[in-house]
């Protein structure tokens, strides 16, 4: 068990949440008497609001971004994962539900990729959260929610992305159904020691044999490049209660998209 993860999981826990750097409070916008920093209605002038932001308007690899079914799908790519059932705090992060995960089983859960420029790395899952509507765009469409999982390195900077784009089907599914009622996006309120299997997630995908994947940022201020994203290509299908349950403890949580530039889409 990592010391140096550790401290850096409590060192983000007590900032204000920034997806997906997956932090563990409220956005200010939600805590009473605080002030507010950023909205998602002012995010074209993130950039401008506070020079720590400046990449959210230069930067050459911000995310979301648009992808298209002719970007080729990264399904050679050598990604592994290890995931089973992880305890941690489940919380409302201002615009829909979070999860962040225990320290102490900070390096429980585990994301392997390989890129050309780094080689091979391991990453730790930290939490997930979710966005309403979707913030990636597949061929124009925005699904209705999508989820992140996070994963940061040993010291506990987020380095990469898995998401999954959500959609409301015929069918329910087994990782939303396995979670505690949600907390209102008003809500300050903390539920912990929260068991989370996530292995459903990655089940109920296909065992995500097929993803897009590209060099990208946090998709809220300071907007920070250099995260790996993983996006798959399906939809993770839920049931119409589940995602009306979803939507009523959300509230518009989508950046809108950034041009593709250096982004290096499907390349690894």
């Amino acid at each position: 068990m990592g010391l140096a993860f550790i401290l850096g999981l409590l060192a983000v826990s007590s900032l204000v949440i920034a997806c997906p750097d997956h932090l563990s409070k409220r956005s200010d916008e939600v805590v009473e008497g605080a002030e507010r920093s950023w909205l998602y209605v002012s995010a074209n002038d993130w950039g401008r609001q506070d020079s720590e932001w400046e990449l959210c308007h230069i930067g050459k690899q911000q995310s979301p971004v648009a992808i298209l079914s002719t970007h080729s799908l990264a399904a050679n790519a050598s990604v592994s994962w290890s995931y089973s059932t992880i305890s941690g705090n489940y919380s409302n992060w201002g615009y829909g539900p979070t999860f962040t995960v225990d320290a102490a089983q900070n390096q429980s859960a585990t994301f392997s990729f390989e890129t050309s420029a780094k080689g091979p790395e391991t990453v730790y899952f930290a939490g997930w959260h979710t966005h309403t509507p979707s913030e990636h765009t597949v061929d124009g469409v925005r699904s209705q929610a999508e989820l992140h999982f996070v994963h940061a390195k040993a010291d506990g900077t987020p380095r990469a992305v898995v998401g999954f784009r959500i959609r409301a089907g015929g069918k329910a599914s087994k990782f939303i159904e396995q979670l505690p009622p949600y907390h209102g996006y008003m809500s300050a309120d903390k539920v912990k020691d929260v068991a989370i299997d996530l292995s459903l997630a990655m089940e109920e995908m296909g065992g995500f044999e097929h993803f897009w994947s590209y060099d990208g940022s946090l998709t809220s201020p300071p907007c920070t490049e250099g995260k790996r994203w993983f996006l798959a290509r399906e939809e993770l299908e839920v049931s119409d209660d589940q995602m009306v349950d979803l939507l009523k403890a959300s509230t518009y949580s989508a950046r809108p998209l950034n041009d593709v530039w250096r982004h290096g889409i499907e390349e690894l």
